[in-house]
């Protein structure tokens, strides 16, 4: 790809995200026969997985690719909320759509930032359809059942209130 080009595609997806706030799912998403969408594929440890194979009391999906600076910038957050919030039931799945032949730079990009969630591989990119991703990052919170419950089209930032609100309605309170 010309550099021309791979600027404008990221100052493109950059302004994008940049732009985009969190939204809440439309109320009765999903109705009483809820199930998750099809969100799977290889982890990075070659094993298959599923969303449903994660057996949460909610799950945030975060779809990200490395060459995304905002998708890098909320790594950290991201892990810092699978750390705080495990023990109360979230899963948190990453969902790279970097192409096929960047398993090595994703790899590596989860190493650098330390990242102990599970990532699914994406390399066609198939999530973007199945949940409507128009520009990276971008985020999903189901509930057990496959309710989607939130979407952040765009970053989640370190102590995001909204976020946060949602997590406990999902999750319930903390123990004391």
């Amino acid at each position: 790809m010309a550099p021309i080009v791979r600027f404008l595609l990221s100052f493109f997806l950059a302004s994008t995200a940049a732009a985009c706030t969190g939204k809440q799912a439309a109320e009765g998403t999903g109705g009483d026969t809820a199930e998750f969408p099809p969100i799977y594929g290889k982890t990075l440890d070659g094993e298959y997985l599923h969303i449903r194979d994660l057996e949460a009391r909610a799950v945030l999906v975060n779809v990200w690719a490395t060459w995304c600076a905002p998708c890098r910038k909320e790594l950290p957050t991201l892990e810092k909320i699978h750390r705080t919030y495990r023990d109360r039931g979230l899963a948190v799945l990453g969902v790279s759509v970097d192409g096929a032949g960047d398993r090595g730079a994703v790899a590596s990009m989860v190493k650098s930032f330390g990242l102990t969630y599970p990532i699914v591989l994406d390399p066609s990119a198939k999530v973007t359809t199945v949940l409507g991703v128009s520009g990276y990052p971008a985020s999903f919170l189901f509930d057990g059942q496959g309710r989607q419950l939130w979407r952040r089209d765009g970053m989640i930032f370190e102590e995001d209130a909204e976020l946060a609100s949602q997590l406990a309605a999902a999750l319930g309170p903390a123990a004391p």
